[in-house]
């Protein structure tokens, strides 16, 4: 019974577990596409690819205003395109596999924009259906071993209940953290954009006081210079 409950517990885990990916990757402005790949035995399992892009300091620098976020562009494994996105930041995308095999993930500079040094935030993961665990095996036979499997099979059941609960807990938990990351990301963007706005603001109107003053000056020296003759 103790083993069938870990096989158990173990299938479980490793379907949330298994075939995940998570890291941060930079794409060179040389690089044609940048790839990530995932190996597909069951084709009833699902694909989820996500990523968040940023774009250092150095690259803005070096010509931020022309580069576009990069594309995505879905390979199977024959090489066919599948899927292909239109360019942005931040986006992700579910693939259902119809073919066993190594399916390709590539981010590609965006035609026409200036390429750039850019860094990713990256997330493969495989999902298996709830279906696809295990959910007993045969220990024996008897009537003993009838009733040692019913036990066996009702805390086996209560385990897999909680796994399921702990695997969609995991889940949302991942998900709030991407939002949370990525709302995170745009208000700092927002707060940057702002803050270089009121810089230029400011020295602008700062220049508009100082010539204001200068005219002033200016005027009133015209009009009240030493060399000029009074009025009668």
């Amino acid at each position: 019974m103790l083993i069938k409950l870990a096989v158990v517990a173990a299938a479980s885990l490793f379907a949330f577990y298994a075939n995940a990916l998570s890291l941060s990757s930079v794409m060179e402005p040389y690089e044609k596409q940048h790839c990530f790949y995932m190996n597909v035995e069951d084709i009833r399992n699902t694909l989820s690819f996500y990523y968040s892009e940023s774009v250092t300091k150095v690259s803005k620098q070096a010509g931020q205003a022309n580069s576009s976020p990069a594309r995505l562009v879905v390979y199977n494994p024959s090489g066919q395109l599948i899927q292909e996105h239109p360019p942005k930041s931040v986006l992700e995308v579910k693939v259902t596999p119809s073919v066993p095999g190594r399916y390709a993930f590539c981010l590609q500079h965006a035609p026409g924009s200036a390429p750039v040094r850019k860094v990713f935030d990256v997330d493969v993961s495989e999902h298996t259906p709830e279906s696809n665990v295990p959910g007993g095996y045969v220990v024996g036979e008897g009537n003993d071993a009838k009733a040692g499997n019913s036990e066996a099979d009702q805390l086996a059941q209560k385990l897999e209940r909680v796994n399921v609960k702990l695997k969609t807990d995991l889940q949302d938990m991942s998900h709030t953290f991407r939002y949370l990351k990525n709302r995170e990301k745009r208000n700092m963007e927002t707060v940057q954009e702002a803050t270089s706005r009121i810089w230029w603001f400011s020295v602008i109107e700062c220049l508009l006081v100082v010539g204001m003053a200068v005219l002033q000056v200016t005027i009133l020296k015209q009009l009240f210079g030493t060399g000029s003759r009074p009025r009668v």
